[in-house]
Parts: structure tokens; sequence; C-alpha cells
């Protein structure tokens, strides 16, 4: 990925967690991007959680 992809991706992830702090109503777009946001979290989560255990081991 480029980087205008990647500074547009985080503009609106930025746009979503703004809409959702003012508890502004959430568009199909709005929902897409935070369902992609939770998976990178969950992701890096899961990712984080397996190296720890390497190093317990």
């Amino acid at each position: 990925m480029d980087q205008i992809t990647i500074n547009s991706i985080k503009i609106e992830q930025a746009e979503l967690i703004n809409r959702l702090m003012i508890d502004a109503p959430l568009s199909e777009n709005d929902i897409k991007v935070g369902l992609c946001l939770l998976h990178e979290i969950l992701t890096k989560m899961k990712d984080f959680d397996k190296s720890n255990n390497v190093m317990r081991d």
C-alpha cells in the first residue's frame, strides 16, 4: 500500500472515532471502517499475545 492510501485509511478511521465520540449517526461506510479497524486491532492483539507466549517458553 502506498503512503497516500495509508493516510487516507487513517483519516477515515479518525473520522469514525470522532463520530462515535459525539454520538453522531453512522453511515454504512462508517460501519465498514469500524469493522476493519476492529479486525486490525484484534490481529495486533493476537500477534502480541503470540510473541509474549514465545518469550515465556
